[in-house]
């Protein structure tokens, strides 16, 4: 890297070397247009505003110098952090001083690497060389939204006389602007890692908070990400050069990383996660919750939520680590020096009022968003978003986001239920006295599930899974489990909610029919398929996790935050399920089932042969790519959310909760996410990724789903 970011703040200015003008820039400081990220400047909450129908735009600049080395970079989300790793413009010279514009940025799928969405947050970054070294700074927030919005004046958009733009090519191109001269040299002594996420060359060593995550390595699977990215070629248009929009690689963080203290080494089930996550072939887990605050908390909504959140991050010690090397095969947990909550905690107001559940388009849109959004160093490896609805801070929706590596499902429910507890300890909270820059205690991580518990492994069970791998591996005709594990990695989301009365109505059945409701409700999924594909598919596969918790030490509870979770098959027959009552039968044996797993305590199970694998990012996943997918679905249940004084107006309240995840490149066909919220009604989450399953397969048979639970209960919806 060529300059730290401290550095970089005392590099002297004396005048802005160029200004953005248009889209509205979060500020000018010429003190600090050196500080990268953004000039030393904090996300807008007015952000410029890019219609869906139309989505492009114009970038005008305002030259100081006459000749100057430019680069374009967005980042996808809220908060990108320093993960400006989409290409907009690759490095280019523009000659000539004052007004200077491109008329016409676009943004697609195929730049941004995800969908575009209603009420997706981005952020235009450009970025120039500095003056006589290093790079300067500016940025605007940028929103899209359904619907016209005014675009802006023709005026906004003009080239002075005589300016003109000059496309660098090869590795002039490649570089970053901040590590180039405005002739497209490299800057003295530059050692080719840079700040910025535009063109380095060198190979990547996190991953991205953008939607679409940089490829780590040349590979087969790098390969195909890269080809969803890459725009080749340069069109000149009324004399500017309109340059290439690429790939853009991530640069290294060592530099950073070193300096952060190191706690221990990622465990195994974690590495999994970590493995898969800079590769997009997983992202993150999600559990939203609605949340209510009495009239007498009367101080602005954000000085409640960052107070809540630095006691959470004072009692989980996970929430200020965060995993280094994840594209190694020994990545490590290191520890935030401090957190600068306006990072990883964010608000924004929505639409309309969220109603979370299955009409909910906004909110299944926005989550779906989230999904796409990953994690990169040295921000947190979580998010909270906080929607409100305009009319009251009173009510707000907290949508967590968080990397599988930091914890499991139950992880996510335990920082909500601690997240409802601080908000509650806030009710004297004084102006002033909510920080916006938190120091994480020295407080050791919570150990890996590998120190906590041997996970032994018989001889017999080792070497039937042996056999199965390499000698009975081929695949089954009659099992039905979408498409192939494949690339580009995208997620879609549908939710389901019961209402009270159908969720007591529920439970209440499946007691007095001896089973479970996440064992009823894993048959009725079955159930549901059979019907929406051919025939001559007579099994569908399930994969159940299950917590570990509960045979773990005392210091592992339901309100720590780790990975201390496994998976079970299990599998149905279309002849068993698809009879004219429900299979109540079924329903029993998948109880059945998952009681004897839990007699075991975790010996014989697949989390414990992780010991065996050597190289996780070729055995685990790059070599999966294009073989048969083995489990239909996955049903990963959360069971209830409890909570202290659940009728008091007079201390925050928590109600209803939606639990999804990212769909998974080696995983179960559709990601089925189970969770009953505090205000008594169950919600399921579906998630899948495009190309595997057919949105209209997976509506079918969620309305089926539907369908059964209330035939169920006994009430219709």
């Amino acid at each position: 890297m060529k300059h730290s970011i401290v550095a970089l703040g005392l590099l002297p200015l004396t005048t802005a070397h160029f200004s953005l003008t248009y889209p509205t820039p979060r500020g000018t400081d010429t003190k600090t247009m050196a500080q990268f990220p953004c000039g030393g400047l904090s996300p807008s909450p007015n952000r410029t505003q890019i219609s869906l129908d139309s989505p492009s735009f114009p970038v005008a600049l305002d030259m100081g110098h006459d000749q100057t080395a430019v680069q374009i970079l967005l980042g996808l989300g809220s908060a990108p952090g320093p993960n400006y790793n989409v290409t907009l413009r690759k490095t280019f010279r523009v000659e000539g001083l004052g007004g200077f514009c491109i008329p016409d940025v676009e943004l697609s799928e195929d730049v941004l690497g995800a969908r575009l969405v209603d009420g997706l947050e981005v952020t235009l970054q450009v970025v120039s060389n500095g003056h006589p070294s290093g790079g300067l700074y500016a940025c605007a927030d940028l929103q899209l939204v359904s619907g016209s919005v005014p675009g802006p004046s023709d005026s906004v958009c003009a080239n002075n006389t005589g300016i003109t733009a000059v496309a660098f090519t090869g590795a002039a191109a490649d570089r970053n602007a901040n590590a180039s001269t405005a002739d497209g040299e490299a800057q003295s002594g530059d050692s080719g890692h840079e700040h910025g996420n535009g063109n380095s060359t060198g190979s990547d060593n996190e991953t991205a908070t953008a939607d679409a995550d940089s490829p780590t390595s040349t590979d087969a699977a790098s390969a195909i990400q890269t080809a969803a990215w890459g725009v080749l070629g340069a069109v000149v248009v009324g004399g500017l050069a309109v340059l290439p929009k690429g790939a853009a690689d991530m640069s290294p963080m060592a530099t950073t990383a070193d300096k952060f203290e190191r706690l221990r080494a990622v465990g195994l089930s974690e590495k999994y996660s970590t493995t898969r996550h800079p590769l997009r072939f997983y992202i993150n887990v999600a559990i939203t919750a609605r949340y209510t605050i009495p009239e007498s908390f009367t101080l602005p909504l954000q000085d409640y939520v960052y107070k809540a959140v630095e006691t959470l991050i004072n009692q989980h010690p996970i929430l200020s680590a965060i995993p280094i090397g994840e594209e190694t095969n020994e990545p490590y947990w290191a520890r935030l020096p401090e957190i600068d909550l306006t990072q990883p905690v964010s608000f924004r107001t929505t639409a309309k009022n969220l109603t979370l559940d299955e009409h909910d388009s906004e909110l299944q849109s926005l989550i779906e968003a989230q999904h796409e959004i990953g994690f990169t160093a040295p921000e947190p490896y979580w998010r909270l978003l906080i929607l409100t609805d305009g009319e009251s801070e009173k009510r707000f929706i907290a949508v967590f986001m968080f990397h599988h590596a930091l914890g499991d499902g139950t992880s996510g429910k335990a920082f909500h239920r601690t997240f409802l507890r601080a908000l509650r300890g806030t009710a004297s909270l004084k102006p002033g006295e909510a920080k916006q820059v938190v120091i994480p205690p020295k407080t050791a991580l919570l150990p890996p599930l590998e120190d906590v518990h041997p996970l032994p492994i018989s001889i017999p069970y080792l070497l039937k899974v042996v056999y199965k791998t390499w000698f009975a591996s081929k695949p089954d005709p009659s099992l039905w489990a979408g498409g192939p594990f494949q690339l580009p990695l995208k997620t879609h989301v549908r939710v389901l909610v019961l209402s009270r009365a159908q969720t007591s109505a529920l439970v209440k059945v499946c007691h007095e029919h001896g089973t479970t409701v996440t064992c009823a409700v894993e048959t009725a999924i079955a159930r549901s398929i059979f019907p929406h594909i051919p025939e001559r598919y007579t099994r569908v596969q399930g994969s159940i996790p299950i917590t570990q918790r509960s045979w773990l030490p005392d210091t592992i509870t339901d309100e720590s935050m780790g990975v201390y979770v496994q998976e079970m098959p299990e599998t149905f027959y279309r002849q068993a399920v698809t009879g004219e009552g429900f299979p109540w039968d079924e329903a029993q044996r998948a109880k059945r089932t998952i009681t004897k797993e839990l007699a075991l305590k975790s010996k014989n199970t697949a989390v414990g042969l992780f010991k065996y694998v050597k190289d996780y990012r070729k055995e685990l996943c790059e070599s999966k790519i294009g073989k048969p997918r083995p489990a239909t679905f996955e049903v990963s249940s959360l069971g209830v959310v409890k909570t202290e004084t659940a009728e008091d107006v007079s201390v925050p309240q928590m109600g209803r909760v939606i639990f999804t995840q990212s769909a998974s490149v080696t995983g179960a066909a559709i990601q089925f996410s189970l969770i009953t919220g505090a205000d008594g009604c169950l919600a399921l989450g579906a998630s899948w990724q495009p190309g595997v399953v057919e949105e209209d397969t997976v509506q079918a048979v969620m309305d089926s789903v539907k369908r059964e639970l209330h035939q169920l209960s006994g009430l219709s919806g």
